[in-house]
């Protein structure tokens, strides 16, 4: 299916796309290598700095050559070849990981084996940039729906796979990255929203502030990574409860969202954050160090919820500004990669060399819950968010409303009945009348308010009507 077209009916919701469930696959490889032995051996130090350190920082690596070249090759997911290129690299280089994770004496390897870690981790970058790009470009209003699900159903896939004969894990956790781009590659059908029609503008110290409170959630989840394997893990006898917690907490995300359907996407994906890392931090402090996985737990909720926004927004940014989706979303999730590396590597590298006490580390997490609850309330809060959906103010152009909403309705590849709820919302009425005037449900109403604003690129009834005087 092309720009505009849409399988749905006039009256009803569009079909939940199963395969936008894929990236699900991305996430659960990214998990098993960062969070589990199964690939990379537990006593791997490379200059005193652990494997998920490494990893972490190979991705970014892959993520700014993404960002230099996105200029220049424009669409990756249009670029048939690039499925596999990251399909070989992804599944390559875990192979060969895997492999020589099994050898005798790996430690003699040790280069080589961050060599091919490397290769894998490139791949990586590149199959969630295409992945940005197609969430870009979808015309759906269940973008937070599918995002959710596809973290869910991620951890599900986390926990089932370790469960399988280690032969058999190990094939999976190679053919996890394979299954991603193959369901990112049959995604390229899915319902597309015509390009931006609206100017928005540009509000560059707000784009600062957005980048200062991301570094700081970086370095807030990255360092309590970094406590929790220094001090938790040793006191657990098996397995990773605080993902655990962390996926039963995003399967009720996930139904919450079901049942809400906001139109508000990235309101949505934002609300969570503060609350999880703060609270989990605070948690990690005060529990009795054997119980610090609850508090891990939603520290990890509010991390993964910080990247499905950033996935979403900077790619909406891009899409908005008509700018390489990939040279946007590289950047962003950068930023957040190299705050939690920062994270991460200090408390490892303070703690080799004796800086760094256990009491000073509880005093440390209290106080980074205290700066992401300032940072989130009076940095870059949710009103913050909503001013990058804003559109340009626009000066009502001579002609009448009605005709603005048909001129902005073809542009933006609204249906037929999209175009006639626009004038309904630009005229001022709610959902309880368009149900009345059109003969159709509630659900309805709200799936096609949900899909205009999705196509308009905005999120609330002022931001639509700012469109709409541009046309």
């Amino acid at each position: 299916m092309g720009v505009g077209s849409a399988e749905k009916t006039e009256t009803g919701d569009s079909p939940f796309s199963f395969r936008l469930l894929g990236i699900g696959f991305w996430q659960a490889w990214w998990m098993l290598v960062l969070c589990t032995t199964i690939v990379v051996p537990p006593d791997l130090s490379f200059l005193g700095v652990r494997p998920s350190v490494w990893t972490l920082l190979f991705t970014s690596i892959g993520f700014a050559i993404a960002a230099i070249i996105a200029p220049r090759v424009g669409s990756f997911i249009e670029r048939g070849r690039m499925f596999g290129v990251a399909a070989l690299l992804c599944t390559v280089g875990t192979g060969v990981c895997l492999v020589m994770r099994a050898l005798p004496g790996h430690d003699a390897f040790t280069g080589l084996l961050l060599a091919f870690l490397m290769i894998a981790a490139f791949g990586n970058a590149l199959l969630l940039v295409m992945w940005g790009e197609l969430w870009a470009t979808l015309a759906t209003d269940r973008v937070s729906q599918y995002l959710f699900s596809s973290y869910a159903f991620a951890f599900v896939l986390f926990f089932g796979v370790q469960l399988l004969p280690e032969i058999v894990t190990a094939a999976a956790v190679c053919l996890l990255p394979l299954a991603s781009c193959a369901i990112l590659y049959s995604s390229r059908d899915e319902t597309r929203r015509a390009p931006s029609a609206a100017v928005f503008a540009v509000d560059r110290p707000l784009v600062v502030k957005a980048m200062g409170a991301v570094v700081v959630a970086g370095l807030a989840y990255g360092i309590a990574q970094s406590f929790y394997a220094s001090m938790a893990a040793p006191h657990i006898a098996e397995g990773r409860p605080d993902l655990l917690v962390a996926g039963a907490c995003f399967i009720a995300l996930a139904a919450h969202i079901a049942f809400e359907r906001s139109a508000a996407a990235p309101i949505a994906m934002f609300r969570p954050i503060v609350p999880a890392l703060s609270i989990g931090l605070i948690l990690f402090a005060v529990l009795p160090i054997a119980y610090g996985y609850f508090g891990n737990g939603l520290v990890i909720v509010g991390g993964y919820c910080l990247d499905i926004l950033i996935m979403l927004v900077s790619a909406d940014l891009a899409f908005r500004a008509k700018r390489p989706v990939a040279l946007f979303f590289s950047c962003s999730i950068l930023v957040l990669r190299l705050a939690t590396i920062a994270g991460l590597a200090a408390v490892d590298l303070a703690a080799g060399v004796g800086l760094v006490s256990p009491d000073s580390q509880l005093h440390l997490l209290i106080a980074l819950a205290v700066l992401v609850i300032l940072v989130g309330t009076l940095v870059f809060s949710q009103s913050e968010l909503q001013r990058f959906y804003q559109p340009q103010p626009a000066i009502r152009q001579n002609r009448d409303l009605e005709e603005h909403c048909a001129v902005m309705a073809e542009r933006c590849g609204l249906t037929a009945r999209e175009a006639e709820v626009l004038m309904l919302l630009a005229s001022g009425r709610n959902v309880p009348y368009i149900c009345k005037e059109l003969c159709i449900a509630e659900s309805t109403a709200r799936h096609h308010v949900g899909a205009i604003y999705r196509k308009l690129g905005v999120y609330d009834r002022q931001g639509m009507i700012d469109v709409i005087l541009q046309g």
